[in-house]
C-alpha cells in the first residue's frame, strides 16, 4: 500500500495530493473501522441464533453505526420501530414521556402493551422494555384496576378512545425498543431470559484475532483504495447528537 509520489508530478499536483493526504488518511481509518465493526456483529449476533422474541428482536437490532466523523462505531442504545404490537406482550413494559398526549398515561408508568388504550397519543414517545412475564402479569392487573379512572380522565382530554379496544394504540412520534437494557441483561442472566454471553465472549476473540481480521484481501483492497484517494461507500450514520438525543428519551421514558 502506497502513495504515489512521482517526480513526474507538476508542483500543482504534488500540492494537491500532500494537501489531500488527511482526507485519505481519515478514510483509511473508517475502512478499517468499519472492517472491525461489520466482524464484531456477526460474531455478536451468531451467538443469539436460535431465539425468538426479545432475544430475535434484539439479534435483528445490531448493527453497527458511524459517527458523521466516521471516527467511531456503535450499535444504538434505541431502535425506532412504530409497530408496537410486534413486541411480545407477555414480556413488554412500555413507558410513555410525560409530553403531549401521553403525559397522563405516563403517571402509570410502565404499561403491559396489551392494556394500553386505544387511542391516538400525539406528541409523546414509548420507550418499550423486555421484562420477566412475571412482572408483567403484576402490573397488567395494576393497570386494569386504574384502568376506569383513566379511561374518564382521558375522555375529559380530548382523547378517543375506541371502547371495543379494536384498533391498535398510535403514537405517531415514535416507539422506541431499548435493545442496550436487553444487552445487559442477556449477558449477565434475566428471570425468565437464557444467559447469553456475546460481547464479552466477542470482544475477548477480537483482542487475539483482530488483527487478522484487519487483513482480509478485501479490507486491504478498500484501504489501499482509499490511499489512492477514493471515497469510502456510504453507510448508516448516527450522528453524536443523535446519540445524545436517544439516551435523553430513554431517561425520560424510564425516569
Amino acid at each position: 500500500m502506497k502513495i504515489n509520489l512521482s517526480a513526474s508530478k507538476r508542483p500543482e499536483e504534488f500540492k494537491k495530493l500532500i494537501d489531500d493526504i488527511p482526507r485519505r488518511v481519515q478514510n483509511v481509518g473508517r475502512e478499517l473501522g468499519r472492517a472491525f465493526s461489520t466482524k464484531v456483529q456477526k460474531e455478536v449476533t451468531k451467538r443469539l441464533m436460535g431465539h425468538g422474541g426479545w432475544v430475535k428482536i434484539y439479534r435483528e437490532a445490531i448493527f453497527y453505526r458511524e459517527t458523521s466523523e466516521g471516527d467511531e462505531w456503535a450499535v444504538a442504545g434505541l431502535v425506532r420501530d412504530n409497530n408496537l404490537f410486534k413486541y411480545p406482550a407477555e414480556t413488554s413494559l412500555a413507558s410513555f414521556t410525560a409530553t403531549g398526549q401521553g403525559i397522563w398515561l405516563s403517571e402509570y408508568n410502565p404499561w403491559p402493551i396489551d392494556v394500553i388504550p386505544s387511542a391516538t397519543y400525539k406528541g409523546t414517545k414509548i420507550v418499550v422494555r423486555a421484562a420477566p412475564e412475571s412482572e408483567v402479569q403484576a402490573l397488567r392487573a395494576a393497570r386494569l384496576a386504574n384502568l376506569p379512572a383513566l379511561l374518564s380522565e382521558l375522555a375529559a382530554r380530548g382523547i378517543q378512545v375506541d371502547p371495543t379496544g379494536d384498533t391498535l394504540p398510535d403514537v405517531p412520534n415514535g416507539v422506541f425498543a431499548d435493545i442496550a437494557y436487553l444487552a445487559k441483561r442477556l449477558e449477565l442472566g434475566y428471570p425468565g431470559f437464557p444467559r447469553l454471553p456475546h460481547w464479552g465472549t466477542t470482544a475477548g476473540i477480537a483482542s487475539s484475532q483482530g488483527n487478522r481480521w484487519l487483513s482480509t484481501p478485501t479490507t486491504l483492497r478498500l484501504v489501499e483504495n482509499a490511499l489512492k484517494g477514493e471515497e469510502p461507500g456510504t453507510v448508516v450514520q448516527l450522528s453524536k447528537a443523535e446519540a445524545s438525543e436517544l439516551a435523553r428519551l430513554r431517561s425520560a421514558a424510564w425516569s
